[in-house]
């Protein structure tokens, strides 16, 4: 990863602190044990962010970590305001101080695969809009329910291309859109951007396809008294073949452009059923 670090642009997180320029981590600070836990939207961060919730508070005790929420909201996709600390509570001194003593880690996961975990986190919610049950509708009266899936994967591959719009790299003829939209959301982000491990010296990087085994490493280290619920990933190969089956190629290396840095920091490769997807091989 260090390697990856120096050929490319200087990453400075501290310069982006001193500056109060935007950063987008999300963090907890668990002072008792001194860990840092920087969490990847669509890797795990919520369930992580309730073991820890249930570790240090004696009002979740009896709850089940799944019915753990935080906050006024009861919200957990961002840690700062809510009920545990993030670096965002500390003065930038301190910050500092705990990324250089404090044991750092974080969940990575395969990029396009986290990008369709995050689109389908969000078309799950949306499944039942007006718009999209009219969809339903229509196609239950015609006894074609099961074609829902590729209205689905259409929407997708929209989803894609307003990402890209929204990038350094847009496509030619998504300019204007790029400009009137100008940023990704976080849940989009690559995690070179969220985690900024050029700039923090992670101590442990889990993945999210070894996260059993990973997270039993971390619970006998800091001998946590909760344990990481096994589960099995809702976005597999068969998914990511569907799903982007028939995006252009063009799509295809912008997005790996794009997240080129966690391909490579994380040692990551184009998945398997995505080599045959379009007319020409990547």
């Amino acid at each position: 990863m260090r390697d990856t670090c120096d050929s490319i642009q200087t990453d400075s997180l501290f310069k982006d602190w001193d500056t109060n320029t935007t950063t987008y981590m999300d963090t907890v600070v668990d002072e008792e044990n001194k860990i840092l836990f920087c969490g990847v939207p669509k890797a795990a961060s919520t369930v992580i962010k309730r073991m820890f919730l249930k570790m240090e508070f004696p009002r979740f005790k009896n709850v089940e970590l799944d019915d753990i929420r935080a906050g006024k909201d009861g919200k957990l996709s961002n840690t700062h305001g809510q009920d545990l600390r993030s670096l965002e509570d500390y003065s930038i001194e301190k910050r500092k101080q705990i990324l250089q003593s404090y044991f750092k880690f974080l969940i990575v996961r395969p990029p396009f695969e986290r990008l369709l975990a995050a689109y389908r986190d969000k078309s799950d919610r949306l499944a039942y809009s007006f718009f999209n049950g009219k969809v339903m509708d229509s196609l239950k009266e015609r006894n074609m329910a099961d074609e829902y899936i590729y209205f689905d994967v259409e929407s997708f591959h929209q989803f894609l291309e307003f990402i890209i719009a929204r990038t350094p790299y847009p496509l030619s003829e998504a300019g204007a859109i790029a400009l009137e939209a100008n940023t990704m959301l976080r849940n989009e982000m690559p995690i070179f951007d969220v985690c900024r491990p050029c700039s923090v010296q992670y101590d442990f990087i889990a993945k999210l396809e070894t996260l059993t085994f990973d997270m039993d490493y971390l619970s006998q280290k800091f001998n946590w008294p909760v344990k990481f619920p096994s589960k099995e990933p809702t976005t597999n190969p068969d998914y990511i073949r569907l799903y982007y089956h028939g995006l252009k190629n063009q799509h295809l290396k912008v997005l790996k452009t794009l997240y080129r840095k966690d391909f490579e920091m994380f040692g990551y490769s184009i998945p398997e059923p995505l080599l045959t997807v379009g007319t020409d091989h990547l």
